[in-house]
C-alpha cells in the first residue's frame, strides 16, 4: 500500500493563501492519501460518488480536459484518505496547466493537485444535481466527501493553488 503524506501545517498555509478555513476542523493527526490497489479499484468510484459514479468519473475527466491547456488524457490513480474521503488523480510526469475561466484562475499544478481539483468540481456538480432532484441522502454523503477532500487540500503542498482553482 502506497501512502502519500502531504501534511504542510494547514492553518499556516491557509492563512498564507488568504483562505477562510473556519468551517474546517483540523485535528492533530496528519491526513494521508493511500493508493487504491488494483483489486479494489472497482469499488472505489461507487464509494466516492455513490450511485452516480459513472457521471462523477466523467465529470472529473471532462473537467480537466476542458480546463487544461496541456492535458491530453492519462491513467488515473485512485486514493483513499485517512479518516474518510477519496479522490482520483491523473498519473502524469509534467505539470498540468490550468485555466479556470469561471474564477479567473490560471496556474501550473501537479497531476495530484489537478486530480483533487477535478474531483472537487465533480463532487460539487453532483451535490447540485442531488439538490435539484431532492435526493437528500446522497447529497449529504457527497457533501461529506467534499469537505473531507477540502480538509486534505488545505494540508496539501499545493493547497494555495488548489483553493485558487476551486474558489
Amino acid at each position: 500500500m502506497h501512502t502519500q503524506n502531504v501534511k504542510t501545517a494547514a492553518p499556516e498555509s491557509s492563512e498564507r493563501c488568504g483562505i477562510d478555513m473556519s468551517c474546517t476542523v483540523f485535528e492533530d493527526s496528519t491526513i494521508t492519501a493511500s493508493l487504491v490497489s488494483e483489486n479494489r479499484r472497482l469499488a472505489f468510484l461507487p464509494a466516492l460518488f455513490g450511485r452516480l459514479f459513472m457521471q462523477g468519473e466523467q465529470i472529473a475527466y471532462n473537467w480537466l480536459k476542458k480546463n487544461s491547456e496541456n492535458y491530453e488524457g492519462a491513467y488515473w490513480q485512485f486514493y483513499n484518505l485517512s479518516g474518510g474521503g477519496h479522490y482520483l488523480a491523473p498519473q502524469v510526469d509534467e505539470p498540468i496547466e490550468l485555466a479556470v475561466i469561471s474564477n479567473y484562475y490560471q496556474g501550473s499544478v501537479s497531476g495530484d493537485a489537478a486530480g483533487i481539483i477535478a474531483t472537487m468540481y465533480a463532487l460539487n456538480a453532483l451535490i447540485h444535481h442531488c439538490y435539484e432532484k431532492g435526493d437528500d441522502a446522497l447529497q449529504e454523503t457527497l457533501t461529506r466527501h467534499y469537505y473531507k477532500l477540502r480538509e486534505f487540500a488545505g494540508e496539501h503542498a499545493e493547497g494555495c493553488s488548489i483553493f485558487g482553482a476551486i474558489d
